[in-house]
């Protein structure tokens, strides 16, 4: 059976887990949501401490990362790689991550606005399991296909919007901007190791040792870290300069595919970095 026909017949038979899986985040962070504004007052340091909202980040986050092993454990057993569970559970934790600080810093956003929200939610848990679900494939069938592409591009777009949430929650936080800067190297490391791993089953990628894939990730890193502490010093929302850390973010991606493809040009400096003034512009227009 060619291999496009054989992961069309695995995606059907794993959809209704995948619902499933989309239902249940979609209820726990419901809960999550409604436990946190009764247990929080005002001060981001009794988000940290309080034992009861420690409990129900945890336990939410227990719940991404077990259903992400749910959705996907028969690929898993399959694969050939080490750390593949941990690998495709990384855009989850995120996203639930990216969810718990939203409803902790806005928490007066209407009740059907957070319905709405949450709905969208539910389906990039559902796109995120069919992504991962397709780069397991071709790590088990050793092979690439045109599938495979597409996954690459669709993860790229779900890191790019998962980061927006986890970025401005971060900078929510009441920190000094080189305290929240240093928070943001975190998820970008996890970003940019993210997007490695894609890129590595693609054979005009080169292939890169665990240590080469390390650096490269800190280059991200010290791209969003750099920026997000620049622009601390011009007064402006915190949402702004998460949406101007995503463009970072996706600057950073796309110059460490091109540069491992080989591909790097003038053309995408100045698309790239035409997407990086407009953020930049969005900041020094639209201040407090």
């Amino acid at each position: 059976m060619p291999i496009t026909q054989s992961l069309k017949t695995r995606l059907q038979q794993k959809k209704v887990r995948y619902i499933l899986y989309s239902l249940l985040m979609f209820g726990a962070l419901i809960w999550a949501g409604e436990l946190l504004q009764s247990a929080l007052g005002n001060s981001t340091v009794q988000f940290l401490l309080t034992p009861k909202s420690l409990r129900v980040v945890i336990l939410t986050l227990i719940f991404a990362v077990g259903g992400s092993y749910f959705t996907q454990y028969d690929s898993l057993s399959f694969s050939r790689g080490r750390f593949r569970g941990l690998i495709v559970s990384l855009l989850p934790l995120s996203l639930t991550l990216g969810v718990l600080l939203s409803f902790y810093h806005f928490p007066n956003f209407s009740f059907f606005f957070k319905m709405f929200a949450l709905v969208v939610v539910g389906f990039l848990y559902y796109i995120i399991s069919l992504v991962n679900n397709i780069f397991l494939v071709v790590d088990e069938k050793a092979d690439v296909f045109p599938l495979y592409r597409v996954a690459v591009t669709w993860s790229q777009i779900l890191l790019v919007i998962v980061s927006i949430p986890v970025y401005v929650g971060i900078y929510k936080l009441h920190y000094a901007p080189i305290g929240q800067a240093i928070w943001a190297t975190i998820p970008s490391f996890i970003f940019a190791g993210y997007y490695l791993w894609n890129l590595s089953f693609d054979k005009r990628v080169r292939r890169l040792s665990l240590l080469e894939k390390g650096i490269n990730s800190l280059f991200c890193v010290f791209l969003v870290a750099l920026s997000g502490l620049a622009v601390s010093f011009i007064p402006t929302e915190p949402f702004l300069r998460g949406l101007f850390s995503a463009s970072v973010l996706l600057f950073g991606l796309n110059y460490l595919e091109g540069y491992l493809k080989n591909r790097l040009n003038k053309g995408f400096l100045y698309i790239y970095g035409g997407i990086f003034l407009i953020f930049l512009i969005l900041i020094l227009v639209f201040r407090p």
